[in-house]
């Protein structure tokens, strides 16, 4: 009972946060191992880099036109732990930067060990390791929960 209510939680931030076609959150939820491609779609959208029709390898593409990837990923290669926090720390301006994360100018490692420390990450995941759909749904959601803003695009006002 409690996966299904996380699952349509999950779904339900995913759907509102970023106005992207069911289809997509369901395929990233059933997915065994994330790609490159579903990370940087999620990161692209919510930062309207790009659109919610636009295709993985676009989303890769439009992230590093804006330097915030230092390479062309393939959108099909799994992504870990590490790779989706440094991505990931991209996406929000408010976030808890660390001394080594400054200084290294945003390195995944540092991203990585900033995600942990905030409870983004759970503590018993090791940043090598490959993550499911779900685990980035968890992940995507716990930022947005820490790190989202009005100005980040967060502003749920429902006109009451």
């Amino acid at each position: 009972m409690k996966k299904f209510i996380l699952l349509i939680a999950i779904f339900f931030t995913g759907t509102l946060a970023f106005s992207q076609s069911a289809d997509v959150v369901t395929r990233i939820l059933n997915s065994e191992k994330a790609t490159y491609g579903q990370v940087c779609y999620l990161s692209a959208v919510y930062q309207n880099l790009a659109r919610s029709n636009a295709s993985y390898s676009a989303c890769v593409k439009a992230l590093y036109d804006a330097k915030q990837i230092p390479e062309l990923y393939n959108a099909d290669d799994f992504v870990t732990y590490e790779e989706v926090a440094g991505i990931f720390s991209k996406m929000f301006k408010n976030l808890n930067k660390s001394i080594m994360y400054s200084a290294t100018d945003g390195s995944s490692r540092y991203a990585y060990k900033l995600f942990k420390s905030d409870g983004v990450i759970l503590s018993s995941a090791d940043a090598t390791q490959n993550l499911s759909g779900q685990e980035l749904m968890n992940i995507l959601n716990a930022c947005l929960t820490e790190y989202g803003t009005k100005d980040d695009g967060m502003d749920m006002d429902l006109g009451e």
